[in-house]
């Protein structure tokens, strides 16, 4: 054979195996110390380990809760190895969309459920206190003279305008806390089609941490300043009519 067929030949040389190599070596070194052989693997973080390393390996913070088996049975089926590491990751992601979903029924949409319920008491609260401010104010009214009707007019526009303001504040708080509970019911129905789907189309992405940042909407606080009637005896009709009442909200 000319040595160019030798040169050949040799390009097309294949690839030994773990095992092969293993079988022609006296041993495989451990990764940790490089100096033992190795007789633990490591399926968490993928390394070859002496009797003492896997020792210290179980017992160190960061890698006590790592999985180690037997440097043989990992050679002898190491695809089997990996198909359950595959099998385990996709049990976790389940566990984790079980759990996001018990949170998204359990505690966010009542949640919010319940923020909506309370800002349309808001409302309600408002339109009543307003209603009895003005009918103090009516009463009032009536005990001053005719010239102070222009002044009551103007009082009550603002107020009812800034009640007004208030309220479509509120309706706009609604409208994102009901946004809120639309994104989360889509999501829970997202998660239940993905909990119905086999273990190996499980993925990372699947999972989405539900954050308060998110999901709470800033919600409008509000305060009804009260009508307070001025005296008879103040010179300033401003005095006389009393305090303006009004609404704010934040």
């Amino acid at each position: 054979m000319s040595s160019r067929e030798n040169k050949k030949k040799g390009l097309f040389r294949t690839k030994k195996t773990t095992t092969e190599i293993t079988e022609g070596q006296h041993f495989l070194e451990c990764d940790n110390c490089e100096t033992k052989p190795a007789q633990f693997h490591c399926k968490t973080c993928q390394g070859h380990l002496c009797d003492d390393c896997r020792k210290i390996h179980e017992t160190k913070r960061l890698t006590q809760g790592h999985v180690v088996i037997l440097l043989s049975d990992y050679i002898a089926d190491p695809v089997g190895w990996h198909q359950e590491e595959e099998d385990q990751c996709a049990c976790k992601i389940k566990q984790r969309l079980k759990a996001e979903r018990k949170e998204i029924d359990a505690y966010w949409l009542p949640l919010l459920e319940q923020m909506r319920d309370e800002e349309r008491k808001k409302q309600s609260r408002i339109s009543r206190k307003v209603e009895k401010i003005k009918d103090k104010v009516e009463e009032h009214f009536y005990e001053i003279v005719d010239k102070l009707t222009e002044l009551k007019n103007e009082w009550f526009l603002k107020l009812e305008k800034d009640a007004e303001n208030a309220s479509d504040a509120i309706d706009k708080t609604i409208d994102e806390i009901e946004d809120r509970i639309e994104l989360l019911v889509n999501r829970d129905r997202e998660i239940e089609d993905y909990l119905s789907e086999e273990y190996e189309n499980m993925h990372e992405g699947m999972c989405m941490p539900n954050k308060e940042g998110r999901l709470i909407p800033k919600r409008v606080s509000y305060e009804v300043h009260k009508f307070c009637p001025g005296s008879f005896d103040a010179s300033c009709l401003l005095q006389v009519f009393g305090d303006q009442p009004s609404v704010t909200w934040q």
